[in-house]
């Protein structure tokens, strides 16, 4: 299993953040193997230090794709910083996986 791009750069948002622009990105999922594969795109993110990122900072639509067997599936990445929450340096990720991380900054 790939997906591509490996990883997404949302930018930088400046403040005030109530008037950050919502920024997608679309992740394709391959599967090279001979057995169509179900993923479920649960977000992990967290803050620098760790801690868990706000809700609704990070999502990932559809929740759960079916990649079939020497095929692709598409889902799409948001981030809306516009979520009430902490500055600074913020990551997500698919759990448990390697396969697609999603970064943004936001700054005071």
């Amino acid at each position: 299993m790939t997906s591509t791009p490996a990883s997404i750069g949302f930018g930088t948002q400046q403040r005030p953040h109530r008037d950050d622009a919502v920024r997608s990105s679309a992740v394709s999922h391959h599967n090279d193997g001979s057995r169509d594969v179900t993923l479920n795109l649960a977000v992990v993110a967290s803050n620098l230090d760790g801690t868990a990122a706000p809700a609704g900072l990070f999502t990932v639509s559809p929740a759960s794709v079916v990649v079939p067997a020497g095929g692709d599936a598409a889902a799409t990445v948001t981030v809306d910083t516009r979520v009430a929450g902490p500055d600074g340096y913020l990551a997500a990720g698919r759990p448990a996986s390697p396969v697609a991380r999603w970064y943004t900054r936001r700054w005071r």
